[in-house]
């Protein structure tokens, strides 16, 4: 494993800091999903706009997606595992991090099929 490749203390640091701010807003987001949800029910007992797996559901489905990869992300910073990919087991460079906090893989074990 290249010196390079390890994360700092600093690093590590200010993506737990990028983790906690994106958790925190996608909190926010899904507090207003359910807000709409709520706000466009058609009183009959029907599915909404919003919840009926359109655009709307379609942006629930990701934004909860993106949230579990930011918690999960979280866990593996409390345990010390976040920074390696789950697929080889090499660490995930710093720059792959910065970009999408939540990796769980490096870039050549995310796009083998």
């Amino acid at each position: 494993m290249a010196h390079e490749h390890v994360l700092s203390r600093r690093q590590l640091r200010d993506l737990e800091a990028e983790l906690l701010s994106e958790r925190k807003r996608l909190e926010r987001s899904m507090d207003v999903d359910a807000y709409m949800d709520e706000s466009l029910s058609n009183g009959d007992g029907g599915v909404t706009p919003w919840s009926d797996g359109g655009v709307g559901g379609g942006i629930q489905t990701q934004t909860h997606a993106r949230y579990d990869a930011i918690v999960n992300a979280l866990d593996r910073l409390a345990t010390g595992s976040y920074g390696t990919c789950a697929g080889c087991a090499r660490p995930i460079p710093y720059r792959r991090l910065i970009v999408m906090p939540e990796a769980l893989h490096c870039i050549a074990c995310s796009s083998r099929p």
